[in-house]
């Protein structure tokens, strides 16, 4: 167990690096609720998933804020296709097109992927609120979970549930030590101060069901294939430190 959440936090680092150095040279695509029409070609392959950021309702008085926090920002879950690098250590090189779905708390967000076979990353969820140039990183979670596309398949893979929860006062009081070092301003950011515990379940059936109610042309063979719940982590996301004007 000590072994699999170390190699977690070290590919969860790798996945920061690969995520920070790749985010400016990456297109982003919307991510579809439909099935495709057209053929897949050799090398593509369909997945269908959901995920869902659950949060508690009957809570003390004092997570009432970082709850209405979470509520009130733009929340973005983002996939991208990786390959691994130093065998088991699990280094992810992100690759291609970075897929975006908007996710809004306690509802199921359904995702239909076409793309070219291989390896993928639910790398990270953020929030975003009202900044003085447009919108403003707040919190973010990266390396949620896993899984493959298949060529000429389409595969359900699951959905994801992000349960919200609660840091507890040790860790509120540990963070704001090391944020006061640092000189970093947080007032702003209550949500910094949830919890996110990702699990997958199995809801085929009524995502299969869904997609046939609305007219999506689900195909008569769709295979099975969990996606790897990962142990996210979740605070807030500083903004790049502002260089002063002829600095070096």
């Amino acid at each position: 167990m000590r072994r699999a959440r170390a190699l977690q936090t070290i590919r969860r680092v790798s996945v920061t690096l690969a995520s920070l150095a790749l985010a400016a040279c990456a297109s982003k695509v919307a991510l579809s609720d439909r099935m495709p029409e057209s053929a897949l070609a050799a090398d593509e392959g369909v997945v269908i998933g959901s995920i869902v950021l659950a949060a508690p309702t009957d809570v003390d008085p004092e997570h009432v804020e970082p709850l209405a926090a979470l509520r009130g920002r733009r929340l973005e879950a983002h996939v991208r296709r990786y390959v691994l690098r130093l065998g088991d250590l699990g280094f992810q090189d992100h690759v291609g097109e970075e897929y975006v779905l908007a996710l809004v708390p306690d509802v199921e967000r359904r995702f239909v992927l076409r793309a070219p076979a291989g390896m993928y990353s639910i790398l990270e969820l953020c929030d975003f609120h009202p900044g003085l140039f447009g919108d403003q990183r707040g919190c973010k979670s990266t390396g949620l979970a896993s899984f493959e596309v298949h060529g000429r398949q389409t595969t359900y893979v699951g959905k994801l549930v992000l349960q919200v929860g609660f840091k507890s006062e040790l860790e509120v009081r540990v963070i704001q030590g090391d944020q006061r070092a640092r000189g970093i301003v947080t007032s702003g950011n209550p949500e910094q101060w949830l919890t996110l515990n990702a699990s997958t379940t199995d809801a085929r059936e009524a995502t299969l069901r869904a997609l046939a109610t609305e007219g999506s042309p689900v195909p008569s063979e769709v295979q099975t294939e969990l996606m790897d719940a990962a142990f996210p982590d979740w605070g807030f996301d500083p903004p790049e430190p502002q260089k002063v004007p002829g600095s070096s």
